[in-house]
């Protein structure tokens, strides 16, 4: 009989080798049907604030519009999670991961991860569906610096990369920012 834990395992380790299947972890399928390789969604990225003081929050604010004629359902982590999410330094080198971006980022293949820099508190999140009209948008955020070492003042790059919730072989990439971290 598998724990809970090793349930949550499950599920992340889905999402994280690219077989998304988020609708069943949140106990539904999406209603969505492929439409033939062409984007439902287009996403974009602005910053909660453009600059920030070193240490606090990086927080990032998605947009997801519907593009199809169709309403589709999005299905999501609230950590933000199901999206691939990169951090750059102006020179284009991306950041270290943070301890939870480690296990969530993808940097490290699943047959090489040191267990014993994972916890708990890693595995665990929450997932929510929500159904978007046809012409209609979504809005959330996530906050970059879970995910990835952004302690040294500087501009940083944010963008990311999620999977088209009506066409699940469609990765849709969103525009890219920039936060200034001062000291």
């Amino acid at each position: 009989m598998k724990t809970p834990h090793a349930y949550i395992l499950g599920a992340v380790i889905i999402l994280m080798t690219g077989g998304t299947a988020l609708g069943q972890i949140v106990g539904n399928e999406p209603e969505s049907k492929p439409l033939a390789g062409k984007p439902t969604t287009s996403i974009s990225l602005s910053a909660y604030r453009d600059s920030v003081n070193l240490g606090a929050p990086v927080t990032v604010i998605v947009t997801l519009t519907n593009t199809s004629n169709e309403d589709i359902v999005v299905d999501r982590l609230l950590s933000g999670a199901d999206s691939k999410i990169e951090v750059r330094d102006l020179n284009g080198d991306l950041l270290p991961d943070s301890h939870f971006g480690y296990f969530h980022n993808g940097h490290v293949p699943q047959s090489q991860i040191d267990w014993s820099r994972v916890s708990d508190r890693d595995l665990t999140d929450s997932a929510v569906s929500v159904t978007v009209k046809a012409g209609q948008t979504t809005k959330w955020s996530f906050i970059a610096n879970k995910f990835y070492d952004i302690s040294k003042p500087g501009k940083y790059t944010i963008r990311i990369e999620r999977l088209d919730p009506g066409d699940r072989k469609t990765f849709e990439k969103s525009n890219t920012i920039t936060v200034t971290v001062t000291p």
